[in-house]
């Protein structure tokens, strides 16, 4: 069995097909749900029968903030489109995101996630004499494509 080290989970952000590495991840996850819709009826012998509904997923990651780029890097980025303040389209506007365990160019092995988000959370921290971190919450909208063994 080969155990996947958590250390190729990228995260990338962007316009399809131009996506940039999220720099100086730290981590990620990635959290993908099913409603359900209960359709019991009498002839269902006293169990619950369910059938499937809405399905939502929802991405999030955090890194450290580099201080050389946090006029034109990850954190500006984000910033910029939390709250629009570049342009005010930016705060509704859907970016690409392609995330997943990626082991290199060429390395074969990956398994990429890819879709359009809405950035609907980022948080700085600053601790005293503590790295300076980013957090951000993503939700999906559409559909989330899959693609196995990327590099092969």
């Amino acid at each position: 069995m080969a155990i996947l080290n958590g250390t190729v989970y990228v995260v990338k952000m962007g316009t399809d097909g131009s996506e940039v590495l999220f720099a100086d991840q730290t981590e990620g996850s990635i959290s993908m749900n099913m409603e359900t819709r209960d359709t019991t009826t009498k002839e269902s012998s006293g169990y619950r029968e369910l059938l499937g509904g809405l399905r939502s997923a929802s991405l999030s990651f955090s890194g450290l903030v580099d201080s050389a780029l946090t006029a034109t890097g990850d954190l500006a980025f984000l910033m910029d489109h939390i709250t629009g303040h570049d342009t005010a389209a930016n705060a509704r506007e859907k970016t690409h995101v392609v995330f997943g365990f990626d082991a290199g160019a060429g390395e074969g092995n990956d398994s990429l996630f890819e879709g359009d988000v809405l950035i609907t959370s980022v948080e700085v921290s600053a601790g005293v004499e503590d790295n300076v971190t980013v957090s951000a919450t993503c939700e999906f909208t559409g559909a989330i494509t899959y693609a196995d063994d990327v590099g092969a």
